[in-house]
């Protein structure tokens, strides 16, 4: 306790130097500049995230197919249709 009095009554936090510090997070809490590239963020993460779950999904099935195929075509004889 008496480090932070002492901290806080030392020059490096003078009532100038305060309030300045504090509207510069007023101000940065308050811009929207940043805003935009959120969204573009969040809305590409969640894209990414739908690609994945699908992926996931359609993963065992083209699996199968491909194998299907694969069998097919090896049990073909060459000139029979």
């Amino acid at each position: 306790p008496i480090r932070v009095a002492r901290l806080l009554s030392s020059k490096l936090h003078s009532p100038r130097k305060v309030r300045r510090m504090l509207s510069k997070f007023k101000r940065f809490f308050t811009r929207e500049d940043g805003a935009v590239t959120v969204d573009w963020v969040v809305l590409t993460a969640a894209v990414v995230g739908l690609l994945a779950a699908g992926y996931g999904m359609m993963r065992q099935g083209t699996s199968d197919l491909a194998e299907g195929t694969s069998n097919y075509m090896g049990s073909q004889e060459p000139g029979e249709f």
